[in-house]
């Protein structure tokens, strides 16, 4: 009984240790395929940005002038608008008077 108690706890070993070392080269398969998978996207974003460094697209500021109608005489105005012209006719019966 006793060497029947033996052989079987063995037996439970061997078993035990054939699927934990299965197990274990799965892992470390799956361990090694995410390494490399990860040293490849390190090296795409260097490269990238390497790329964008070295390739970078300078932009040049849209000149902007800011200006004050109210500020501008009405002489200096283009008289496209009906706004501008009635200004003008105001301000020439003004100078009239």
């Amino acid at each position: 009984m006793y060497k029947e108690i033996l052989l079987y706890e063995i037996e439970a070993n061997t078993n035990s240790y054939s699927k934990n070392v299965k197990i274990t080269e799965k892992g470390n398969k799956r361990y090694t395929n995410g390494v490399s998978l990860t040293t490849i996207a390190i090296l795409i974003s260097i490269v990238l940005l390497l790329s964008n460094k070295f390739i970078a697209i300078e932009k040049v500021p849209a000149k902007v002038q800011v200006v004050n109608i109210n500020k501008i005489p009405v002489n200096n105005l283009l008289i496209d608008s009906a706004s501008a012209r009635t200004l003008l006719l105001k301000k020439n019966k003004k100078t009239d008077k």
